[in-house]
């Protein structure tokens, strides 16, 4: 298979926003530049990391803003962190993300509130429908900014790289006896898309897009879309549990994660905001070396169509 065979199997997405009440989501109301985000828990507090590319030009405002907030230096953006007060409007994003063959692709700062962008299959519509119902009785703090017919993938990371550059970074390594294991035995080739879950107990849940159709008890494939294919797998493997880890605490931004069998390698491609390209190889061989995995690097370059579907 390839990318552009996939392109279109997730067939439906979707744009929520959420109000926060936060100086530096309400200073997005004058800005004309969406800030790409990250969400995450400490303990019990909800934290949100903004990256601000270094080249940025800063008005006074946002500049006296930044300096009164947690700030960190990378090589070529400032990361502020900032603690999201408004955590009960999470939920519904929570609840969204367990629905099977939903995938995130793009959180930001934008005209003062945090936008979630979604694919999913059309067969989990309902799904999906019942949980707007349950939390949008309070449109000043939920609503819809698009739902409809997905124009694919490849239009999805062409439409955030003309609000802030991407990259493309490919890597591949030896498939181990566990990583074996736990996919059973997925047809070489197929093309396998982290999930919104990420990372479950006992691996990597991910979206698996098969030419043929795969047996339910192989490893640890369950069917979610019988006639498109669409599988749900975990994959196990002691390096991409690390790299994940440290990629979480750091945080970097993954707008999107593919992994590809071919013989007895796994090829992983992941597209990242392009000013946190040298953070992300540099953890990748952090963490091959601490757990002794040799990793081969193939690709580090722009994103385009064209180099999407080639790698």
């Amino acid at each position: 298979m390839h990318m552009s065979d996939i392109n279109l199997k997730l067939d439906r997405r979707m744009v929520l926003s959420l109000k926060q009440d936060s100086e530096l989501v309400n200073f997005s109301k004058s800005s004309k530049v969406p800030v790409p985000v990250s969400v995450f828990n400490i303990g019990d507090h909800v934290f949100m990391d903004s990256f601000f590319p270094k080249d940025i030009t800063m008005d006074q405002h946002l500049k006296l803003l930044v300096q009164r907030m947690e700030i960190k230096e990378r090589k070529e953006s400032y990361v502020v962190r900032t603690r999201i007060n408004n955590v009960e409007s999470l939920k519904i994003i929570n609840d969204l993300f367990r629905i099977p063959s939903v995938v995130p692709n793009r959180i930001d700062i934008e005209n003062g509130a945090l936008h979630f962008y979604m694919r999913f299959h059309h067969n989990f519509q309902d799904n999906v429908s019942l949980l707007l119902e349950k939390y949008l009785e309070n449109p000043e703090n939920t609503k819809i900014d698009f739902l409809g017919q997905s124009d694919g993938l490849a239009a999805t990371f062409a439409r955030i790289d003309s609000r802030y550059p991407l990259s493309l970074v490919s890597f591949d390594m030896l498939l181990d006896e566990e990583s074996r294991k736990s996919i059973g035995s997925v047809t070489e080739g197929s093309i396998a898309e982290l999930s919104a879950t990420g990372a479950g107990e006992n691996g990597f849940n991910a979206i698996l897009y098969t030419e043929d159709k795969m047996a339910e008890s192989a490893g640890s494939i369950n069917k979610l879309v019988d006639v498109d294919n669409i599988y749900q797998v975990t994959l196990s493997n002691r390096m991409l549990t690390e790299f994940r880890k440290k990629l979480v605490e750091e945080p970097i931004i993954r707008v999107g994660i593919f992994m590809r069998l071919t013989g007895n390698r796994l090829s992983v491609t992941s597209v990242i905001p392009s000013i946190q390209v040298h953070e992300y190889y540099n953890y990748l061989f952090w963490s091959a070396e601490k757990t002794g995995q040799k990793v081969s690097l193939k690709y580090v370059c722009p994103y385009t169509i064209e180099n999407f579907e080639n790698i």
